[in-house]
């Protein structure tokens, strides 16, 4: 039975989620609804707080979107991750053009 909770921002800075309605274990499957109406599914992976009747909880998106890549210019792409905000540049030859020494091209 999927259990339909809101986003919370949590203390330590990640998001996570409020669940209502009675006491929540790891491993249930949400849906996370927000006020704009934006639904998505995920999975309780360990909860913060809990009174019995309400609980924040660290979830695991099952709908996490794909980052989307992009070609700028002719010769070189890029990759943007919305959950981080994140975006990687990659020239003609598969090389990050942000950071060259960090060893993920090699």
């Amino acid at each position: 039975m999927t259990r339909r909770a809101t986003p919370s921002k949590l203390r330590d800075g990640r998001w996570g989620a409020r669940v209502e309605g009675g006491p929540v274990d790891v491993g249930t499957l949400v849906e996370i609804v927000t006020r704009a109406g934006k639904r998505w599914g995920a999975t309780v992976s360990s909860i913060v707080w809990t009174d019995g009747a309400v609980s924040l909880v660290v979830t695991d998106s099952s709908d996490a979107p794909a980052p989307r890549r992009h070609t700028r210019g002719r010769r070189s792409t890029y990759a943007y991750f919305p959950s981080s905000g994140v975006t990687l540049y990659q020239n003609e030859n598969g090389r990050c053009e942000d950071a060259p020494c960090c060893g993920c091209c090699s």
